[in-house]
């Protein structure tokens, strides 16, 4: 119907829960790409859902000269390249390609055309152009506990699933439920944890860098989404502005005799006691 077929193996259930298992989830193809679509699967790492990842495989028909062409991907900056020595780079080049094009006839002679374009493109981006660090993606929360935490919880989930007998699928697969808790549990206190460091980290040295840091130089309310805080009275906060303002008073709290201490009183009481000074103002100003 509609030209659609459905592609899924017969890998096992692509929903696991705890009232059961089910086939809810399909990929469905349409004729133009079923050709290359191969390897249906279910993975065996874990997706934190009852719903299980499903993996394939796409696959396209290259030229053999261009295969190993785009294996390496190169990015360039074209905010500081050198458009002038780009430009005097391909000219020529590309007079000659286009009295290729006009005089060819055929179908090796355009794949030709636009092999050596590609080559000249890259060329002349290379010499003239600087590349870009590329940078992977990290969080600062992630660590050596979490990591191994995550291939227990994997090996557990392999295990369970390969297992047949049925006593010890059940065995393997209560344990698997518990490691699991465990390890969505050690993700959410250490995401709590980084953001507890981050506030905490900031004073009134560096709160307008840490604000520069993460608000302005790397977008930091696009890539994090700051969520409410919970109060000493046990309610949160609903809103940034609030969050905001509560992180505020608690960095720099108002400095007032109401809430002192008796040893902060006692330095109060002190630092407003007069003292004997071989100087006086008037000195001071002549100075």
């Amino acid at each position: 119907m509609n030209n659609l077929f459905v592609i899924n193996e017969d890998c096992g259930p692509t929903f696991s829960g705890s009232q059961g298992s089910s086939y809810i989830d399909i990929t469905v193809m349409g004729t133009d790409v079923l050709g290359d679509v191969s390897y249906w699967c279910l993975p065996e790492y874990e997706s934190l859902s009852d719903h299980n990842t499903i993996g394939f495989e796409v696959t396209a028909t290259t030229n053999a000269s261009t295969s190993n062409r785009f294996n390496n991907f190169l990015y360039f900056n074209i905010k500081k390249a050198n458009w002038d020595r780009f430009d005097s780079f391909c000219k020529q080049p590309f007079v000659d390609l286009s009295n290729r094009i006009d005089s060819g006839a055929d179908v090796d002679t355009l794949i030709f055309v636009i092999e050596n374009f590609q080559d000249v493109v890259l060329s002349a981006s290379k010499t003239s152009m600087p590349l870009k660090k590329i940078r992977m993606h990290w969080v600062p929360w992630w660590s050596i506990e979490i990591e191994c935490m995550r291939k227990r919880f994997n090996a557990a989930r392999r295990r369970y699933q390969r297992t047949r007998n049925f006593i010890l699928r059940n065995f393997y697969r209560q344990k698997y439920l518990q490691i699991k808790e465990n390890y969505s549990s050690m993700l959410e206190e250490a995401k709590v944890q980084s953001w507890k460091d981050f506030l905490e980290d900031i004073n009134e040295h560096n709160v307008w860098k840490k604000i520069y840091t993460y608000g302005i130089k790397q977008n930091f309310t696009k890539k994090i989404e700051v969520t409410g805080i919970r109060l000493p009275n046990g309610s949160a906060t609903t809103s940034v502005e609030k969050t905001i303002n509560e992180i505020y008073k608690k960095c720099f709290p108002i400095d007032t005799i109401y809430t002192d201490t008796p040893f902060h009183g006692l330095q109060r009481t002190n630092a407003l006691a007069n003292y004997s000074s071989s100087f006086d103002l008037y000195l001071l100003l002549q100075k």
